[in-house]
C-alpha cells in the first residue's frame, strides 16, 4: 500500500478526473485491487509469472508490457469503473499510470540487495495466504517453492537441457 501511495500523485492525486475528496478512497481501492490481483495470480499457480516479472525488471526490461502488469491493470480498470463510475479512458489512465510504477518499484526493491524492506519470500508468503506454505512451517521458503513446482529440491532441472524454474527462483534469492 505504501508503494501505491508513493506513486498515486500523478495517477490519482493530481488527476483532474479524480475529485480531490475521493483521492484517498481511489488510492485505497487501487492498492486493494493490485494486491487482490497479485494474490489471485499466486493462488492460481502463477508464481512463475510473478518471479518472471521480477526477473524482467532486474534485467532492465520495462514491466509495462509484462502479462502480469497487463492483468493487474485490467483488474484495476474494471474495479475503478465499478466502484467510482469512471469511464474506461479515465480508469485506464489511472491504471496505466499507476500499476507499472508500483510493480516496477516492488520488483526493484525485491531485487535490491541493499533494501531489506521487501524480499521475494515475504511477498510470496503474504500473497499466498498460506497456500504456498507446503510444509506448514509458517513460512514460504525454497522447500515450499520447490514442492509447489513438483520438484524434489534437487537439481532444479525442469526443462530438457535448460534451466528449470527452481533454478530461476534460486537466482532471484541470490543462491
Amino acid at each position: 500500500m505504501d508503494l501505491v501511495k508513493q506513486h498515486a500523485g500523478g495517477a490519482i492525486d493530481n488527476n483532474p478526473d479524480v475529485p480531490n475528496d475521493q483521492n484517498e478512497a481511489v488510492t485505497t481501492a487501487a492498492g486493494n485491487s493490485i494486491m487482490d490481483s497479485l494474490k489471485s495470480l499466486v493462488s492460481g499457480g502463477g508464481v512463475s509469472q510473478l518471479t518472471n516479472l521480477f526477473h524482467s525488471q532486474s534485467t532492465g526490461q520495462d514491466v509495462s508490457d509484462h502479462p502480469v502488469t497487463q492483468n493487474v491493470s485490467s483488474d484495476l480498470i474494471s474495479n475503478l469503473m465499478n466502484k467510482f463510475g469512471f469511464n474506461s479512458d479515465q480508469a485506464g489512465g489511472i491504471a496505466n499510470n499507476l500499476v507499472p510504477k508500483v510493480l516496477n518499484s516492488l520488483a526493484h526493491k525485491t531485487n535490491d540487495p541493499n533494501d531489506s524492506s521487501f524480499n521475494l519470500q515475504g511477498i510470496l508468503s503474504s500473497l499466498g495466504g498460506g497456500v504456498l506454505d507446503r510444509n506448514h512451517d509458517g513460512k514460504v521458503d525454497m522447500g515450499d517453492i520447490t514442492s509447489a513446482f513438483g520438484g524434489s529440491g534437487g537439481s532444479g532441472e525442469g526443462e530438457a537441457g535448460g534451466e528449470g524454474i527452481v533454478d530461476k527462483i534460486k537466482g532471484l534469492f541470490g543462491k
